[in-house]
């Protein structure tokens, strides 16, 4: 087996071993959804992350996004 297949399928039963586990204590409907959308992206990153693992990560894709708020809060 490839080892980057074997990675992907530990990511994958980790994944769902976590999504088992964690899922039996989520009693309200919106704590579901919540998790369920930060659950989706992060198992998808980390999938991404196996196949090329030269693409940027997440605080690389939000540095754009803050770099004008930064530099008004920090003027000199």
């Amino acid at each position: 087996m490839n080892l980057s297949k074997t990675h992907i399928v530990v990511i994958v039963v980790v994944a769902a071993l976590m999504l088992l586990f964690d899922w039996r204590g989520l009693k309200d409907v919106r704590t579901k959804t919540a998790y369920f959308i930060l659950y989706i992206p992060g198992f998808t990153l980390a999938i991404l992350l196996v196949i090329n693992p030269s693409l940027p990560g997440p605080v690389q894709w939000m540095r754009p996004l803050f770099a004008p708020l930064a530099k008004l809060l920090f003027k000199s």
